[in-house]
């Protein structure tokens, strides 16, 4: 009796070990060597499921798993692969990987040359839309539409609010309406900085050498308005295609020069309508106590000098320039003399006419 059950059981054994090295069909289900699939017959894979010649396979890996999406008929291995919500047939999509490679988040077909494509429907009035998230512990980029318009910033971790976003540290220019830029930042068309925002970290300021207080670009308050404020701690220099024009240095004005040793300094003509310059005047003149030299004596100094006294020379005009503020108020102060020797020689003038007038009465 024990031999006969023994028997039985190493006829069963063999019977399932032969069995299971070839394919078996029970409902559209085949197996072999391990292998199943389900209502198709290519069992190269651990598991498929087939349907109208398109085939979903699983191939597990020493380094994890493969899924696949085949399908036995021209173009083979071009057949969508498809992950949908709901109800089969009227469910909705949520992710695709299409024949070419291409996936697609939220929509059926994945736009033209793109790679990966996430759209989420719906108004995007103070939300986002198909926003997608690169993060870390601390930060994250983000990237998608916010009231209808394209958004790529930086949020904190919890994705509740903004955070820095720091572009090419390590080299590389950034180009905007150009795609070959020469600078890190190269911007062919017109950008506007308005008088509330914050450039590279300055209050309302766009500063360099990382130092705000001394080299910057910004803005002050006048009434009603704003001004440009200028302020590079080494100087500030306009010009066109002649050259240098305006340098601004060590507190001077230079315009066809650039050491400007003046708080105005001009190589070149000036042109204008009205120049105001304050004087003190030469009004001492005319006190009683005033002393003007004898006209022998202004006579002889003129002689030997070859200008007027208190009034530089010729040579050292040329040599030097001069002061047009002081220049003027000696110009008016050998004026004012003149009309004093002008009176007093009009007083002789007039004492000789009544000497005269006398001497004919005699």
């Amino acid at each position: 009796m024990k031999r006969q059950i023994l028997t039985s059981l190493i006829f069963l054994c063999l019977g399932i070990s032969v069995n299971a090295q070839w394919q078996t069909s029970t409902n559209n289900i085949y197996y072999n060597q391990g292998n199943v699939g389900i209502g198709q017959m290519d069992l190269s894979y651990k598991f498929s499921v087939g349907d109208n010649g398109h085939i979903f396979s699983i191939k597990p890996h020493p380094a994890g798993v493969d899924l696949y999406s085949t399908g036995n008929f021209a173009p083979h291995y071009q057949t969508d692969f498809s992950i949908y919500k709901g109800i089969p047939g009227s469910g909705e999509l949520k992710f695709k990987i299409d024949g070419n490679g291409n996936v697609g988040i939220g929509i059926v077909t994945v736009g033209y040359q793109t790679m990966l494509h996430v759209k989420e429907s719906g108004s995007s009035s103070g939300t986002w839309r198909g926003r997608i998230v690169a993060s870390g512990d601390n930060n994250a980029v983000v990237m998608g539409e916010v009231n209808g318009k394209a958004w790529l910033g930086a949020h904190n971790a919890s994705l509740n609010a903004w955070s820095d976003l720091i572009m090419q540290t390590g080299g590389g220019n950034i180009g905007i309406g150009t795609a070959s830029p020469a600078y890190k930042l190269d911007v062919n068309g017109t950008f506007r900085v308005t008088s509330n925002s914050e450039l590279f970290g300055g209050s309302n300021k766009i500063y360099g050498n990382n130092d705000p207080n001394n080299y910057y670009l910004g803005h002050y308050v006048v009434y009603g308005s704003d001004g440009l404020d200028i302020h590079w701690h080494g100087g500030v220099r306009l010009g066109d295609y002649t050259g240098n024009v305006m340098q601004i240095s060590n507190g001077q004005i230079g315009i066809g020069t650039s050491t400007p040793a003046y708080k105005l300094d001009v190589i070149g003509t000036i042109r204008a309508r009205e120049i105001k310059v304050d004087l003190t005047g030469a009004d001492f003149v005319f006190e009683k106590n005033y002393k003007l030299m004898p006209l022998t004596e202004l006579e002889q100094f003129v002689k030997e000098q070859k200008h007027l006294p208190e009034v530089a020379s010729a040579k050292e005009m040329e040599k030097n320039g001069t002061d047009l503020g002081n220049l003027n108020t000696k110009l008016l102060q050998k004026v004012e003399e003149l009309t004093l020797y002008t009176i007093d020689q009009q007083k002789q003038i007039d004492e000789l006419k009544r000497q005269i007038q006398e001497l004919k009465h005699k």
